[in-house]
């Protein structure tokens, strides 16, 4: 069974986010005013590749502390593949980018800095 994001240990701020978008998630869209739905479009995508640039962040500290050796897993990929929905290939791809960006400064900023200016158009129509 995958964990779901509140049955882990984690801050509260990450975990009131994670609230904010399940709520999100189990809102149907068809109750969505045509203004929710162009923020929820926008949002999301914006969210999307901020939620990845964390997510590789995040995979990267997992691995530099080695946490997935406490659960004997082979490697940091094979332990998130097994705990989430996402593939061994996806998993390793993860980390791989994870690694360069964290032997590499510059490149995480620049990442990092992809994933903000992807965001800055939200709530613009036609900015983009």
């Amino acid at each position: 069974m995958i964990p779901r994001p509140s049955d882990t240990p984690s801050g509260s701020h990450v975990r009131a986010q994670l609230a904010l978008l399940t709520d999100l998630y189990e809102t149907p869209t068809e109750d969505l005013t045509e203004g929710e739905t162009i923020d929820a479009v926008l949002g999301l995508a914006a969210f999307r590749d901020r939620a990845e640039a964390v997510l590789t962040d995040a995979v990267g500290a997992f691995d530099s502390k080695k946490i997935w050796t406490a659960d004997a897993a082979a490697s940091a990929a094979a332990w998130v593949a097994g705990r989430t929905e996402l593939d061994g290939a996806t998993c390793r791809a993860i980390v791989e980018r994870a690694r360069a960006l964290r032997d590499c400064p510059v490149l995480r900023e620049a990442y990092r800095d992809r994933a903000a200016v992807a965001s800055e158009g939200v709530g613009h129509p036609g900015s983009r």
